[in-house]
């Protein structure tokens, strides 16, 4: 089995299709983040550079060694990263909770990469988004168990449509055709 860097492509095979996404970062303490392509593939596209290139729909951290050792993510291509082509964000997302008293709300907290600062913000994600400071956000501030790892790859979730954002949707799908590999903690 190949072993994975800094750069390489790899997809998700999920029942509407392929998933592709790039490990794009290797933050120095923080781990690895890959960007998450939009979109579903029949097939293994042949431009996979050309995905890789355009806007991601989100940013996460992942632990691609262990689900490519364990048969998930499947390696096909590999495009050279730079922090100038792929600039590391110094914000990441985090959903706080919905209000319950109107589930159009909900709080998001903002965080400074690496100063360590909070901001919170009650913002409605299905109508206005975020403010304009934090609008083109993509870093999700969330260590994925396995499980909500192929729950976001199998979704349309991006961080303009929260509302997409469902835990709930593919469990049992995935727990038939991973359930040993879905109790391990990472």
């Amino acid at each position: 089995m190949k072993r994975l860097k800094l750069g390489d492509i790899l997809a998700f095979q999920t029942d509407r299709g392929y998933r592709i996404f790039h490990w794009a970062y290797n933050v120095p303490k923080k781990g690895k983040y890959i960007r998450v392509m939009p979109g579903f593939y029949q097939t293994i596209p042949n431009n996979l550079n050309e995905i890789v290139s355009g806007e991601c729909a989100f940013i996460i951290w992942a632990d691609i060694n262990w689900y490519y050792k364990n048969g998930l993510f499947v390696l096909v291509g590999h495009e050279e990263v730079s922090n100038e082509t792929y600039p590391f964000p110094e914000y990441q997302i985090l959903l706080k909770y919905v209000d319950p008293d109107d589930d159009h709300y909900a709080f998001f907290e903002f965080n400074h990469i690496y100063r360590n600062e909070w901001e919170t913000c009650r913002s409605d994600p299905f109508a206005n988004g975020f403010p304009e400071r934090f609008k083109d956000l993509k870093l999700l501030n969330l260590r994925c168990s396995p499980f909500l790892m192929m729950t976001l790859l199998s979704s349309d979730f991006d961080t303009h449509n929260w509302h997409k954002f469902d835990m709930s949707s593919k469990k049992d799908y995935y727990e038939k055709l991973y359930g040993h590999l879905l109790k391990q903690d990472l």
